[in-house]
């Protein structure tokens, strides 16, 4: 994908001075994609898979603007298999890792940096592994457990203090999804979270969805918290 930009107007404002400009609201860009997954069933019972991709995006700056453009790299790769155990139920391992890379790529000579330099501002890194068991005990009863561990790091020298930063989240969940009378669905679930820098909690949800025919009435209520980002902990800084 590509654009050229696009300028709304030749002037801006700095302070209450009306003064013209480079500066777009939309700069020239170029990004690339390439993915692929392949799949293969040995026995009717086990299914495997491995994908990846690779992405990169150049966001090109008006000179006068900025003496550098911006430069995204990203590469992810992943793998899993399914196991069915008969025909009500099966168990499902997948793996998936994400490296992100941010880069300034000077477009003129700027201090110790000359055109086509490049420098690394940010190195955002993934690991993520899930295992979940489903047991479709009925029609009418779904029963779904599984556990999940993800590991995040990001290697900054200017975004956080120290240069790295790390946290890792593990947890356990279950849910059961019923429904009666063909009327009513229930689905009432727990996690049990523990976070490097949070702690440990439960996170309950209950969720109850009535059918009338010409209406549907539905309630909810769940318990969660919002983990700080590699930046905002305490050996993270903005």
């Amino acid at each position: 994908k590509s654009s050229d930009g696009w300028q709304l107007s030749d002037y801006e404002l700095d302070d209450d001075e009306l003064i013209e400009t480079d500066a777009k609201a939309q700069n020239a860009y170029q990004d690339y994609t390439l993915n692929q997954k392949l799949a293969y069933k040995p026995t009717p019972k086990l299914d495997f898979y491995i994908e990846g991709s690779l992405y990169e995006k150049e966001i090109y700056n008006p000179h006068s603007v900025r003496s550098y453009d911006y430069n995204y790299e990203d590469l992810t790769y992943g793998a899993g298999a399914q196991y069915q155990l008969d025909d009500r139920d099966y168990v499902s391992l997948d793996y998936h890792h994400d490296k992100y890379l941010y880069f300034y790529r000077y477009n003129q000579e700027y201090r110790d940096y000359t055109e086509g330099d490049r420098k690394q501002n940010n190195d955002q890194r993934l690991d993520n592994v899930r295992t979940k068991y489903v047991n479709h005990i009925s029609g009418n009863n779904t029963l779904t457990l599984g556990a999940d561990y993800m590991n995040e790091q990001m290697f900054s020298d200017d975004r956080v203090i120290g240069g790295e930063a790390e946290a890792y989240t593990m947890a356990l969940y279950a849910q059961e999804e019923l429904t009666f009378f063909d009327a009513m669905d229930v689905v009432a679930g727990v996690r049990y979270v523990d976070h490097k820098e949070f702690g440990n909690a439960f996170t309950p949800k209950l969720s109850v969805l009535y059918n009338t025919g010409n209406l549907n009435l539905r309630g909810t209520y769940g318990f969660g918290f919002k983990a700080p980002t590699l930046k905002e902990q305490p050996n993270g800084s903005e």
